[in-house]
C-alpha cells in the first residue's frame, strides 16, 4: 500500500518541486507571460478541458464551497449560467476542494492515481491473486493510459472502477458466508463515481460493473438473493447520496443544448490507424496533438481516442487469458472484444452496443477506455500470479506467447511503415513514432528472456518490473510538454477586477473561456456541456451568427472561414453587446477588433508554419479586388508563432503598390505567440480595387525559431506567389492583414494594453440591476441584494439569465420573476421602498437533500450501532 502511495509522488516530484508547471491555465488560459515550453512539443493531455472545466469552474466550485455557498450558479461565464448542473466541474466531489491548493490540479491527479492503485490492489487481493502480483495491477491500474492523457471530468470517476468491482466482491464473499453486511464498499464506490464529474465515464463504467455482476450471480450456489440485496441496498444508498448532483442535472437537461449527445455518437467510432496508439505504441504519432497540420488525420486521431495500453501489458495479458482460463478470464476477453469492436466501428457489434440505452448519446469509443485498460491489467496481474505459483524449471507455454508477441510487435511495426510517408516529413512525430516501435521491441524482448531464462518465480518478478518501468514511462512521457516556466498576466487581471464592477467582459483570445469565472471577473464567453439554449439562441439571434454553441470562446470558429469573424460580428452587433452588460472588450495584445481591416483570402482553420531564420526572407502577392473603394493602410499584420514567446530579433516587413513603397521593423520580443503581430510603416499606403500588393518580410538577428502560419487558398485566384526560405510555397499564403485608417468617432476607447492583451471600454454598456423609467433609484448591494426606493410602480431588471431555479422576495414576501426579451429576470416593483434578495436552487432540492441524508443514514447507522453495542458489553 506504501508503495502504491510513494510511487505516483516520485513521478510527480518533478512537477512538485517547479522543474514543471501543471497549470493549465499557462497554456490554454491566455494570460501567459514570461512563457517557457516544455521539453517537447504537444500538450500533456488531450483534452483542453483541463483548464476550461475542470480547472476554472472546480475553482469557482470549490471557492463557493470555501464561503459556505452551494456552487449552483456560476455569475461569471455567459450571462450566468449553471455550475452544478453542468455536471463536468464536478462541485459535489471531494477532491475538488484540492484546487484551492497551490499546485491543485496536480496534487489532485496524483490523489486520483493512489486511489486507482489502491482499488486495483484490493481488488486483486480480493480475488486471492498474491500481493506481487495485486502491487502490480494496481501500479499498472495507478498510471493507466486514460489518467495519463486526461485531467478533467471523464478522469475523474476512472480510479472508482476498481473499487466497484471490489464492492460486488465484497457482496459476493459475505453473500456466500452468509455474513451480514457487504454493501457499503459498492455504495461508497457508485457515490464517488456518480459525482466524480462525468456521467458517460461513470454510466461505461457501470456497465462493465453489471457484466461483472452478472458473472458472480451466475457463480452464486444457494445465495443468489443475499448477492442481489446487497448490490440492490448498495445501488440505492449510493445513488441516494449522489441526488443533489443528479437531480440537478436532469432538471437542467430539459433547458440545454447536447450536441452530439442527442444521439449522433452512435456510429462514431476511432480511427483504424488508431490502433496503434491505443494498444501498441501510445506515442507512434508523436507528443499529444504534435503534427495535425501535416497530416489532419493525426487531428481525428488525437480528438477520439481515450487512452491506452501499450505493448507489454497487452502481452502479458494475453499470456495470463493462456495461463488462467477462469470464467472471469472468458468475461474479460469476451468485454475486451466487444467493446474494441464497438470503438473502432465494427457494424454487427456497433447494432448491439446501441440496443443498451444511452450508449447510442455517450462518446463510448472514448470514453469506455478504462474498463478495457483494466480488464488487460487484471489479465496480467493474472500471469504474474500463475508464475509466481508454478514451480516448474521453466514457464509453460512460453514459446506460444513468444510467437504472439513478436507477431504484435510485427504487425504494428509493418503497419507503422505503412503510414511512415505521413509522418516522416513532421519531425517530432517521426521520431516519437521510431522510438515507440524501438521501445515495443525491447519490452517484448526482455519479457521473452525472462521466460527463457529465469524460473517462473523469479521471472514473475522480473515481468511486473518491466510492466511497471513501462507504465510509469509511457505515464510521463505526456508530462514533458508541461511548461517550465510562466507567469499569469496579474496586472491585467487587476486592472479589470477593479473596474469591472457588476457588467461584464467579451474577450477575443486572452482570458479564454470560464477563466472569468477562476478570476471573478463575469464574462460573456462560455466553454460548456451542456449550455442552455435560451443562451445559445440569443448569442446566435444578436451576438455572432456563426458561434459555436459549446465554445463561444470570442476565438473559434466551428464554421467555414467565409464566415465573418468573431470581430466583425462584434462590431455589426456592438448595441447588443452593451445591452447585456458588457463594458470592456478584450483582444490579443495589439489587436484593434474597432479597426477595420483588409486580410488576405484565405482559410483560417488550416494552419501550417513556414519556419523563417535570422538572415531568411519571405515574398509574395496579394491579389487585386482586397478593398471595393480607396482606403489608407499604415501598418502590415502578419500570424505568427513564436515558440511560447521565444522568438528574438527584428522583422521588418516592405509592402509595395505599384511604385510607391512603404517599410517598417519591429523588434521580435514584443510579439504574442500565436498571434497577429503588426509592423507599422515609415508611410500610410492607399490601396484602391485594382491594387496589387506585393511583400517582403525578412527577419534579422536573433537565434530563437520563428515561424509564420500560412493557410490554404480560399480560391485559385488568390495565390500569393509565395516564396519562402526553402522556395516557392504552392496552394498556401499567409494570413496578412491591413488595417484601415479611419479618423471617425471610434467605437471603443483602448484603456489597458501589455504583452498579452489590450483592453478597449465599450461606450454606453448597460448595468446590470435596472428600473424602467425614471421613478426608481437603486442602491445595489451585490447582484443578489439591491434596494429600491420608487416614486410609482415600475420593473426591476435583472441582467441574470432566466432559468428555473431562481426566487425573489421583495420585502421577505415572495415576488414572481418574468422573462426579459428572451433572456434577463425582471419583477415588478411596488412604490415605496423595496428590499429585493435573489436565490438560487434548482427545483424539488428538498426532495434531493432528504434521499442524501437518507443514504449517508444508510451506510453509517450499521456502523454507529455496532459501536453503540460494543460499548455496553465493554
Amino acid at each position: 500500500m506504501l508503495l502504491l502511495i510513494a510511487l505516483p509522488i516520485v513521478a510527480a516530484l518533478p512537477g512538485l518541486v517547479g522543474l514543471y508547471h501543471a497549470n493549465p491555465m499557462l497554456y490554454l488560459g491566455a494570460v501567459a507571460r514570461n512563457y517557457r515550453p516544455g521539453l517537447t512539443p504537444g500538450f500533456p493531455y488531450l483534452d483542453p478541458n483541463n483548464a476550461f472545466t475542470a480547472q476554472a469552474l472546480g475553482y469557482r466550485a470549490a471557492l463557493d464551497w470555501l464561503d459556505g455557498i452551494v456552487p449552483w450558479w456560476n455569475y461569471f461565464s455567459g450571462v450566468g449560467l449553471p455550475l452544478a448542473a453542468e455536471y463536468q466541474p464536478a462541485v459535489f466531489f471531494p477532491p475538488t476542494l484540492m484546487l484551492l491548493l497551490p499546485n491543485g490540479m496536480l496534487l489532485q491527479h496524483v490523489l486520483l492515481q493512489i486511489i486507482a492503485g489502491w482499488g486495483t490492489y484490493g481488488l486483486l487481493r480480493q480475488r486471492g491473486l498474491s500481493r506481487l502480483a495485486a502491487v502490480t495491477g494496481g501500479m499498472l491500474f495507478a498510471f493507466n493510459g486514460a489518467l495519463a492523457w486526461f485531467d478533467h471530468a471523464p478522469a475523474l470517476p476512472v480510479p472508482f472502477l476498481p473499487w466497484m468491482l471490489w464492492g460486488v466482491e465484497r457482496a459476493a464473499a459475505k453473500a456466500a458466508a452468509g455474513m451480514r453486511g457487504g454493501w457499503r464498499l459498492f455504495a461508497l464506490a457508485l457515490w464517488m463515481s456518480v459525482i466524480a464529474g462525468f456521467p458517460e465515464t461513470a454510466y461505461l463504467n457501470g456497465l462493465f460493473a453489471l457484466a461483472w455482476s452478472l458473472l458472480r450471480l451466475w457463480q452464486a450456489r444457494g445465495c443468489k438473493l443475499a448477492f442481489i440485496t446487497r448490490l440492490a441496498l448498495g445501488g440505492v444508498a449510493g445513488l441516494a447520496m449522489c441526488a443533489p448532483q443528479v437531480l440537478a442535472f436532469f432538471e437542467f437537461l430539459p433547458h440545454a443544448w447536447l450536441g452530439g449527445h442527442g444521439g449522433a455518437f452512435a456510429d462514431a467510432s476511432l480511427d483504424p490507424a488508431g490502433v496503434l496508439s491505443s494498444l501498441l505504441f501510445p506515442y507512434v504519432f508523436g507528443p499529444i496533438a504534435v503534427g495535425s497540420t501535416g497530416w489532419d488525420r493525426l487531428a481525428t486521431i488525437w480528438g477520439s481516442i481515450g487512452g491506452y495500453l501499450s505493448l507489454i501489458v497487452v502481452v502479458v495479458a494475453l499470456y495470463g487469458a493462456i495461463l488462467r482460463r477462469t470464467p472471469l478470464t472468458w468475461l474479460l476477453l469476451g468485454w475486451i472484444f466487444l467493446v474494441l469492436g464497438k470503438s473502432f466501428g465494427v457494424p454487427v457489434v456497433s447494432a448491439l452496443w446501441n440496443l443498451i440505452p444511452g450508449v447510442a448519446q455517450a462518446a463510448f469509443y472514448r470514453y469506455i477506455v478504462p474498463t478495457w485498460e483494466l480488464a488487460f491489467i487484471i489479465l496480467a496481474a493474472q500471469a504474474i500470479d500463475y508464475l509466481r505459483e508454478q514451480t516448474h524449471e521453466r514457464a509453460t507455454h512460453r514459446h506460444p506467447i513468444g510467437i504472439i508477441s513478436m507477431l504484435l510487435w510485427l504487425a504494428g511495426a509493418l503497419y507503422t511503415v505503412f503510414l511512415w510517408r505521413h509522418l516522416r516529413e513532421i519531425v517530432p512525430v517521426r521520431n516519437s513514432a521510431a522510438g515507440s516501435v524501438v521501445w515495443g521491441l525491447i519490452t517484448v524482448g526482455a519479457f521473452c528472456i525472462s521466460l527463457l531464462r529465469y524460473r517462473p518465480a523469479r521471472a514473475a518478478r522480473a515481468v511486473a518490473a518491466i510492466l511497471v518501468i513501462d507504465s510509469v514511462l509511457m505515464f510521463s512521457v505526456a508530462t514533458l510538454s508541461n511548461p517550465r516556466a510562466g507567469d499569469v498576466d496579474m496586472e491585467a487581471i487587476g486592472f479589470l477586477r477593479k473596474n469591472i464592477g457588476l457588467q461584464r467582459i467579451y474577450s477575443l483570445g486572452p482570458i479564454q473561456a470560464n477563466y472569468g469565472a477562476y478570476f471573478g471577473i463575469a464574462a460573456i464567453n462560455h466553454n460548456y456541456l451542456p449550455i442552455n439554449q435560451r443562451w445559445v439562441d440569443w448569442i446566435q439571434a444578436h451576438l455572432d451568427a456563426h458561434a459555436d454553441p459549446v465554445a463561444f470562446t470570442g476565438s473559434y470558429r466551428a464554421v467555414g472561414s467565409s464566415a465573418p469573424t468573431p470581430s466583425q460580428e462584434l462590431v455589426r452587433n456592438l448595441g447588443n453587446y452593451e445591452w447585456i452588460g458588457v463594458k470592456y472588450v478584450i483582444a490579443p495584445a495589439g489587436d484593434n477588433p474597432f479597426m477595420a481591416v483588409l486580410s488576405s483570402r484565405t482559410d483560417t482553420s488550416s494552419h501550417a508554419p513556414l519556419q523563417i531564420m535570422p538572415g531568411a526572407t519571405v515574398t509574395g502577392t496579394l491579389p487585386a479586388g482586397l478593398s471595393d473603394k480607396p482606403v489608407t493602410v499604415p501598418q502590415l499584420g502578419m500570424l505568427i508563432g513564436n515558440y511560447g514567446n521565444t522568438s528574438d530579433g527584428m522583422l521588418s516587413a516592405e509592402v509595395c503598390i505599384d511604385k510607391q513603397c512603404a517599410n517598417g521593423q519591429r523588434d521580435l520580443k514584443e510579439s504574442n505567440d500565436n498571434s497577429t503581430f503588426y509592423i507599422p510603416l515609415t508611410r500610410d499606403l492607399h490601396i484602391d480595387a485594382r491594387s496589387v500588393i506585393h511583400y517582403r518580410l525578412t527577419r534579422s538577428g536573433g537565434s530563437k525559431p520563428l515561424v509564420l502560419w500560412t493557410s490554404a487558398l480560399l480560391a485559385a485566384t488568390d495565390d500569393q506567389q509565395l516564396v519562402g526560405p526553402a522556395g516557392a510555397v504552392t496552394s498556401r499564403g499567409l494570413e496578412l492583414k491591413l488595417p484601415i485608417k479611419d479618423d471617425s468617432a471610434p467605437l471603443a476607447k483602448p484603456v489597458y494594453s501589455d504583452q498579452v492583451m489590450s483592453i478597449y471600454e465599450l461606450n454606453q454598456p448597460k448595468p446590470y440591476f435596472e428600473a424602467s423609467g425614471q421613478t426608481c433609484r437603486l442602491t445595489v448591494e451585490d447582484r443578489e441584494r439591491v434596494a429600491a426606493d420608487c416614486s410609482a410602480p415600475s420593473t426591476l431588471l435583472r441582467r441574470e439569465l432566466f432559468f428555473p431555479g431562481w426566487t425573489a422576495r421583495i420585502n421577505g414576501s415572495p415576488a414572481p420573476i418574468a422573462e426579459h426579451k428572451d433572456l434577463f429576470q425582471s419583477i415588478a416593483l411596488p412604490a415605496g421602498k423595496s428590499s429585493v434578495v435573489f436565490r438560487c436552487e434548482p427545483p424539488h432540492m428538498i426532495w434531493a437533500w432528504i434521499a442524501m441524508l437518507a443514504g449517508f443514514a444508510m451506510l453509517l447507522l450499521p456502523v454507529m450501532n455496532k459501536k453503540s453495542h460494543e460499548r455496553k458489553h465493554q
